[in-house]
């Protein structure tokens, strides 16, 4: 309660306190609103004489039950009338000059059960959260904590573990103005090892660093299988020629960053002891 200078005359005493809403009142407030908090104030001089404030009160009511988009209602005997919104959870500040009777009210109801659909992922890969149900316009966020699974953390609408085993995440769809906050069930999520791809051997021909178009689709479909933070090391063959089985290493390399929208990592390695014209591709997944 904030009370400015020279507002009240020297020495009043200023009076908040919680009340029930008297049955004269009641007949005002909404039927489609539930009050959360009910109170009065009221101030006296030491003489006893009650005189409006020369300059506005500010109060600030702080409860955990008041949700953004309640109102603060000044009531009267036959009319109510909005003073103050909240525009933030927990919080409503309200300025006035007059003894009045207050009552925080909300209009929100509840929202439509929110249930996490996603509910499988695997190690070291994001997994894009999503969910079901709920109502209104409010964001929503996610809290994981680990079950069997170590490392479960959330980072924006991604969950991510650093072992196999199992998370678990709630969901919370903010209140807006016509819906209260609703969180879903601890849901339990299951995190896997990605198995390593096959190793992928593709052949050029005699003298050559050109992908055929066989190749191409062995390269395509082994990319598909990676997730970020993958490890590959690709071996490049060519008989007696170094730079030849650069060439066709780096072939594999750059056809494999064009078919990734992911981040993994290369290591190339040549390999000029044989006859063989190809590169092998061996993966690792994170």
């Amino acid at each position: 309660m904030r009370v400015p200078s020279g507002a009240l005359p020297s020495g009043a005493t200023v009076s908040i306190y919680p009340v029930l809403i008297p049955p004269k009142f009641s007949g005002a407030l909404s039927s489609d609103l539930t009050s959360i908090d009910s109170f009065a104030v009221t101030w006296s001089t030491p003489g006893g004489a009650v005189t409006d404030a020369t300059i506005p009160l500010t109060l600030t009511i702080t409860d955990p039950a008041i949700e953004y988009g309640d109102n603060l209602y000044l009531m009267g005997t036959s009319a109510q009338y909005v003073v103050a919104p909240s525009i933030e959870n927990g919080i409503i500040t309200v300025t006035f000059s007059a003894e009045e009777l207050y009552v925080v009210a909300s209009s929100q109801i509840a929202q439509s059960p929110l249930i996490i659909t996603s509910i499988s992922g695997h190690v070291k890969v994001p997994l894009e959260l999503a969910t079901s149900g709920g109502s209104g316009t409010g964001a929503v966020t996610y809290v994981a904590t680990n079950g069997t699974a170590v490392g479960c953390a959330v980072s924006g609408s991604d969950l991510i573990s650093t072992s196999a085993g199992t998370c678990l995440v709630t969901a919370t769809k903010v209140a807006d103005p016509s819906y209260f906050t609703q969180s879903s069930p601890a849901t339990t999520i299951s995190m896997t090892q990605l198995a390593n791809p096959a190793a992928v051997s593709v052949n050029f021909s005699k003298g050559t660093s050109h992908l055929s178009k066989n190749a191409m689709r062995s390269l395509a479909a082994l990319s598909a299988l990676l997730a970020t933070g993958a490890h590959l090391v690709i071996t490049g063959y060519a008989r007696a020629s170094e730079k030849l089985a650069r060439n066709r290493a780096d072939a594999v390399e750059a056809f494999v960053r064009q078919r990734l929208q992911i981040a993994v990592t290369f290591k190339i390695e040549i390999a000029t002891s044989t006859s063989a014209a190809k590169a092998t591709v061996t993966s690792t997944q994170p």
